[in-house]
Protein backbone atom coordinates (compact mmCIF):
# COMPACT_ATOMS: atom_id res chain seq x y z
CA UNK A 1 0.00 0.00 0.00
CA UNK A 2 2.98 2.05 0.53
CA UNK A 3 4.79 1.28 -2.12
CA UNK A 4 1.46 2.08 -4.36
CA UNK A 5 0.84 5.73 -2.92
CA UNK A 6 4.64 6.20 -3.39
CA UNK A 7 3.99 5.35 -6.82
CA UNK A 8 1.03 7.62 -7.28
CA UNK A 9 2.37 10.66 -5.98
CA UNK A 10 5.18 10.23 -7.88
CA UNK A 11 3.01 10.02 -11.31
CA UNK A 12 0.92 12.89 -10.01
CA UNK A 13 4.21 14.71 -9.73
CA UNK A 14 5.35 14.51 -12.99
CA UNK A 15 1.92 14.84 -14.24
CA UNK A 16 1.97 18.07 -12.81
CA UNK A 17 4.83 19.87 -13.26
CA UNK A 18 5.39 22.11 -15.93
CA UNK A 19 7.87 20.90 -19.08
CA UNK A 20 10.26 23.66 -20.01
CA UNK A 21 9.11 25.12 -23.83
CA UNK A 22 10.25 23.10 -26.84
CA UNK A 23 13.62 24.34 -28.02
CA UNK A 24 12.96 26.67 -31.77
CA UNK A 25 13.56 24.55 -35.04
CA UNK A 26 17.45 24.67 -35.92
CA UNK A 27 18.20 26.96 -38.75
CA UNK A 28 17.99 30.73 -39.70
CA UNK A 29 15.73 33.18 -38.04
CA UNK A 30 14.69 34.25 -41.35
CA UNK A 31 14.26 32.47 -44.54
CA UNK A 32 13.27 32.94 -47.80
CA UNK A 33 12.25 31.11 -51.03
CA UNK A 34 11.05 31.71 -54.39
CA UNK A 35 8.65 30.69 -56.90
CA UNK A 36 10.57 28.90 -59.87
CA UNK A 37 10.78 30.73 -63.04
CA UNK A 38 9.22 29.06 -66.08
CA UNK A 39 10.14 29.04 -69.98
CA UNK A 40 10.75 32.89 -71.55
CA UNK A 41 11.38 35.55 -70.25
CA UNK A 42 11.18 35.91 -66.48
CA UNK A 43 11.04 37.92 -63.24
CA UNK A 44 11.98 36.27 -59.99
CA UNK A 45 12.36 37.75 -56.77
CA UNK A 46 14.95 35.95 -54.80
CA UNK A 47 15.79 36.75 -51.14
CA UNK A 48 18.48 35.83 -48.23
CA UNK A 49 19.02 37.22 -44.79
CA UNK A 50 20.96 39.70 -43.71
CA UNK A 51 21.08 40.61 -39.73
CA UNK A 52 17.77 40.98 -38.48
CA UNK A 53 16.94 42.28 -42.86
CA UNK A 54 15.97 40.61 -45.95
CA UNK A 55 17.67 41.52 -49.27
CA UNK A 56 15.54 41.00 -52.23
CA UNK A 57 17.19 40.88 -55.81
CA UNK A 58 14.83 41.39 -58.67
CA UNK A 59 16.13 38.91 -61.34
CA UNK A 60 15.31 39.17 -65.12
CA UNK A 61 16.16 35.91 -67.28
CA UNK A 62 15.65 35.30 -71.12
CA UNK A 63 15.20 38.68 -71.90
CA UNK A 64 18.00 39.97 -74.55
CA UNK A 65 17.12 43.78 -74.74
CA UNK A 66 16.36 45.62 -71.10
CA UNK A 67 15.97 49.01 -71.42
CA UNK A 68 13.49 49.87 -68.89
CA UNK A 69 11.95 47.78 -65.90
CA UNK A 70 8.97 48.34 -63.60
CA UNK A 71 7.23 46.50 -61.28
CA UNK A 72 4.44 46.89 -58.16
CA UNK A 73 5.69 44.55 -55.64
CA UNK A 74 2.59 43.73 -53.14
CA UNK A 75 3.56 42.58 -50.00
CA UNK A 76 2.39 42.58 -45.60
CA UNK A 77 3.57 45.76 -44.48
CA UNK A 78 2.54 44.54 -40.89
CA UNK A 79 4.98 41.63 -41.63
CA UNK A 80 7.75 43.24 -43.42
CA UNK A 81 8.61 46.60 -44.06
CA UNK A 82 10.58 48.40 -47.18
CA UNK A 83 13.84 50.17 -45.80
CA UNK A 84 14.07 52.52 -48.55
CA UNK A 85 17.14 51.34 -49.88
CA UNK A 86 17.40 49.93 -53.72
CA UNK A 87 20.50 49.43 -55.29
CA UNK A 88 21.04 49.09 -58.94
CA UNK A 89 22.13 45.75 -60.57
CA UNK A 90 25.64 45.51 -61.60
CA UNK A 91 24.37 45.28 -65.39
CA UNK A 92 22.80 48.54 -65.46
CA UNK A 93 25.68 51.45 -66.34
CA UNK A 94 26.24 54.09 -63.71
CA UNK A 95 23.93 56.77 -65.85
CA UNK A 96 21.07 54.89 -64.83
CA UNK A 97 17.90 55.20 -62.94
CA UNK A 98 16.71 53.29 -60.24
CA UNK A 99 13.70 54.00 -57.87
CA UNK A 100 11.37 52.69 -54.97
CA UNK A 101 8.41 54.80 -53.76
CA UNK A 102 5.46 52.92 -51.22
CA UNK A 103 2.92 55.53 -51.67
CA UNK A 104 0.65 52.84 -49.97
CA UNK A 105 1.02 50.62 -47.02
CA UNK A 106 2.36 47.45 -48.71
CA UNK A 107 2.40 48.52 -52.50
CA UNK A 108 6.06 49.27 -53.87
CA UNK A 109 6.35 50.78 -57.00
CA UNK A 110 10.10 49.91 -58.21
CA UNK A 111 11.44 50.99 -61.81
CA UNK A 112 15.44 50.99 -63.07
CA UNK A 113 15.72 52.55 -67.02
CA UNK A 114 18.98 52.86 -68.72
CA UNK A 115 19.83 56.29 -70.44
CA UNK A 116 21.06 56.49 -73.57
CA UNK A 117 20.78 54.11 -76.62
CA UNK A 118 22.13 50.73 -75.14
CA UNK A 119 20.30 49.14 -72.35
CA UNK A 120 21.03 45.84 -71.39
CA UNK A 121 21.36 41.95 -71.99
CA UNK A 122 19.05 39.67 -69.40
CA UNK A 123 19.64 36.25 -71.84
CA UNK A 124 21.12 35.16 -68.86
CA UNK A 125 20.21 35.42 -65.21
CA UNK A 126 20.72 39.05 -64.10
CA UNK A 127 20.22 41.08 -61.53
CA UNK A 128 18.04 44.54 -62.33
CA UNK A 129 18.29 45.50 -58.80
CA UNK A 130 17.96 44.86 -54.58
CA UNK A 131 15.91 45.93 -52.30
CA UNK A 132 16.29 45.83 -48.10
CA UNK A 133 13.26 45.14 -46.32
CA UNK A 134 13.01 44.91 -42.48
CA UNK A 135 11.02 42.47 -40.73
CA UNK A 136 8.02 43.39 -37.94
CA UNK A 137 6.46 40.45 -37.18
CA UNK A 138 7.58 37.12 -36.59
CA UNK A 139 5.59 35.04 -39.32
CA UNK A 140 5.35 34.28 -42.91
CA UNK A 141 4.82 36.52 -45.71
CA UNK A 142 4.82 36.59 -49.72
CA UNK A 143 6.11 39.41 -51.36
CA UNK A 144 4.42 39.24 -54.81
CA UNK A 145 4.79 40.96 -58.34
CA UNK A 146 1.37 42.59 -59.83
CA UNK A 147 2.32 41.10 -63.68
CA UNK A 148 -0.33 43.58 -65.13
CA UNK A 149 1.01 46.56 -63.33
CA UNK A 150 4.73 44.99 -64.42
CA UNK A 151 7.21 45.24 -67.29
CA UNK A 152 10.16 44.56 -68.87
CA UNK A 153 10.86 47.33 -71.88
CA UNK A 154 13.07 47.52 -74.80
CA UNK A 155 14.73 50.43 -76.07
CA UNK A 156 11.40 51.39 -78.71
CA UNK A 157 9.18 50.78 -75.60
CA UNK A 158 7.96 47.17 -76.83
CA UNK A 159 7.10 45.38 -73.54
CA UNK A 160 8.43 41.72 -73.39
CA UNK A 161 6.17 39.26 -72.32
CA UNK A 162 7.24 37.85 -69.38
CA UNK A 163 6.15 35.57 -66.36
CA UNK A 164 6.52 37.15 -62.68
CA UNK A 165 7.43 35.31 -59.75
CA UNK A 166 7.34 36.27 -55.86
CA UNK A 167 9.23 35.59 -53.02
CA UNK A 168 7.93 34.30 -49.68
CA UNK A 169 9.72 35.42 -46.28
CA UNK A 170 9.31 33.48 -42.99
CA UNK A 171 10.41 34.55 -39.98
CA UNK A 172 10.47 33.44 -36.26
Amino acid sequence: MKRALLLLMAITAAACSEAPPPAPPPGPAISVSSDAPGDGASVTLRGRPDGDTVLVDILAKGAPDVHGATFRLTFDPDAIAFGGDITSGPAWSKSSLAIAKEATPGLLLVTFAEKGAIGISAKEETVLGTLRFGVRAHRTSTIGIRADRSALMDRDGKIAIATFHGATVTSR
